[in-house]
């Protein structure tokens, strides 16, 4: 809506400018003429104003495409992101999983291996010391 205003008042200040500036057409006295250039020494600083109003139109054009693009780059980046981090979380669970499992295994297997070694250490401590008291009784 405000493009469309905008772009009417260019053109209406266009077609004023053309006017002004036009050359004598069939039929106007000396008179017409004069207001013609009046008319037109007013008008030279709206084209100004219209010029710049150009520029910076175009210029919010420019920016504006500019933020299209980033922010189409930041949804691809988003997108990208959560694949990975949906592919690390499914990831490392399965690998952590089996990690924990073989550490679960081998921390069993090491409970195994110390009852046993407890067990004949407590049955050699035992023949020991009767072997021990039986030397003893001996004296």
């Amino acid at each position: 809506m405000k493009i469309t205003l905008i772009v009417f008042f260019i053109l209406a200040i266009s077609c004023c400018l053309y006017l002004g500036n036009a050359e004598n057409p069939v039929g106007y006295a000396k008179q017409d003429i004069k207001k013609q250039t009046s008319k037109t020494v007013l008008l030279k600083p709206s084209y100004k104003i219209v010029r710049d109003m150009n520029k910076q139109l175009e210029s919010i054009e420019n920016q504006i495409a500019r933020i299209d693009e980033i922010s189409t780059e930041m949804k691809k980046m988003v997108e990208n992101l959560k694949s990975a981090l949906a592919a690390r979380k499914s990831y490392p669970e399965n690998k952590m999983t089996a990690k924990l499992k073989q550490l679960q295994d081998l921390d069993t297997k090491i409970q195994m291996e110390s009852r046993q070694y407890n067990s004949i250490s407590n049955a050699l401590k035992v023949m020991h010391d009767s072997e021990m008291a039986a030397i003893r009784n001996m004296k």
